[in-house]
């Protein structure tokens, strides 16, 4: 796919004052791990964020390899979406990414909660002519099937076969073309506005929606997410592809509440999050690393 003459990578993210540190290790992670001479353009979508935070983030980041552009949002259009749990209005910001961005036809959209431990340029490559988007399959027996006890509950009104997988949405590759020749991201919010009790995992419900036999699966080290990797036997994953995906991810997904930053984490690839914090070199965003965990969440 022709990408409108831009031969790198182009990130689009969310950030809110509540994961600027999170934003932060996951752009060191990417700049880390770029191919040489590579550069990418990354878009993060914002609403009202702490300017020393920015500037903090700014400093941190190598302009020549990742330039960094802030892009303040309107939201009118996504208010009265559900919103609960560790969940802001925030994460529907993706839903804007087909109308926000004209001038691309593709691009990769990224939570700020993740690691990138390889080079972006390979999942800017894949192939995604075809599809609506290139995503991981969800690998938990509880989520991965719509027909799963934390899967889609809508999937019977809107006439979606049992065995159809989901995807999480924290990593995809978005083909724009077909968004905007479809409309998509009108009829994910049409969607999230007309099934809102039965909405379980927000937009990523919106989306599984709408583009269930719209997308293209790939890798599971593309989104290793920590919580479908504390047991094997909640695993729709082989035991070869878990003991795999655990030792050598591509891409480190914390999703969920738990986080590495609170004192109460759990899962895997604590240290990795470390590592790339201290890549980071900076006293500020150990400072708020600090500040979290001292927090006792279990209280």
């Amino acid at each position: 796919m022709a990408n409108d003459n831009n031969p790198y990578p182009v990130i689009v993210t969310i950030a809110n004052d509540g994961y600027v540190l999170a934003l932060a290790v996951m752009l060191k992670s990417v700049e880390t791990n770029l191919n040489a001479k590579a550069k990418i353009k990354v878009y993060i979508l914002i609403k009202d964020l702490n300017k020393e935070a920015i500037n903090q983030i700014n400093n941190s980041i190598k302009s020549n390899i990742l330039e960094l552009n802030w892009v303040i949002v309107k939201d009118d259009g996504i208010k009265e979406l559900k919103v609960d749990g560790h969940i802001s209005i925030d994460t529907y910001y993706r839903l804007l990414i087909e109308e926000q961005f004209p001038k691309y036809s593709k691009v990769i959209f990224l939570d700020a909660d993740v690691i990138v431990k390889t080079s972006i340029t390979e999942l800017w490559n894949l192939e995604v002519d075809h599809k609506h988007l290139l995503a991981v399959p969800l690998t938990s027996k509880h989520s991965g099937l719509v027909s799963g006890a934390r899967g889609l509950p809508s999937y019977k009104l809107i006439g979606i076969p049992s065995e159809t997988r989901t995807f999480n949405a924290g990593v995809m590759v978005l083909n724009l073309n077909l968004w905007r020749r479809d409309s998509i991201s009108q009829l994910v919010i049409k969607y999230l506005k007309e099934f809102n009790e039965h909405v379980l995992w927000w937009d990523q419900d919106g989306l599984n929606a709408i583009l269930y036999n719209m997308w293209e699966p790939i890798h599971v080290k593309w989104n290793a997410v920590t919580s479908h990797l504390i047991s094997q036997e909640d695993s729709l994953l082989t035991k070869e592809e878990f003991e795999d995906v655990c030792s050598t991810p591509f891409i480190i997904h914390y999703a969920g509440p738990s986080k590495p930053w609170h004192s109460n984490y759990e899962g895997p690839f604590e240290n990795i999050f470390i590592e790339y914090l201290n890549k980071l070199s900076s006293t500020y965003f150990n400072n708020i690393y600090d500040n979290l965990k001292s927090i006792n969440l279990n209280q």
